[in-house]
């Protein structure tokens, strides 16, 4: 009985990180857009499902979703975590995020 015991709980704690939901407290300095959706500068809860190469990302704040979205992963090192924002057609569009181990580049909001 304890060898099946042990066997689950082995089992178990292989199977978790697979399904592991990942987050990061994300600082946006300026007014942005994805797609459509309008994104307050402030503070953010970044949180993502999975390792790549595409996750599903989700933006928090006040714990409201402010956005859903995919994005392309790319294993990078960072001293920090910064956000890039481009202009585009006089309209700032969040390109990227950098995180301490990686870079997202983020797609088109998830409706």
């Amino acid at each position: 009985m304890k060898s099946l015991l042990s066997i689950a709980l082995l089992l178990v704690a292989c199977v978790a990180p697979a399904f592991a939901k990942n987050s990061q407290t994300l600082h946006i300095s300026q007014d942005c857009f994805v797609g459509d959706v309008s994104i307050p500068k402030g503070e953010y809860k970044l949180s993502w499902d999975g390792t790549g190469p595409t996750v599903e990302i989700t933006m928090t704040m006040d714990n409201k979703q402010i956005l859903k979205a995919n994005a392309r992963v790319m294993d990078q090192k960072h001293d920090s975590v910064v956000t890039q924002v481009s202009n585009q057609s006089g309209h700032p569009i969040l390109q990227t995020i950098e995180l301490k181990t990686m870079t997202m580049i983020v797609g088109m909001p998830i409706k």
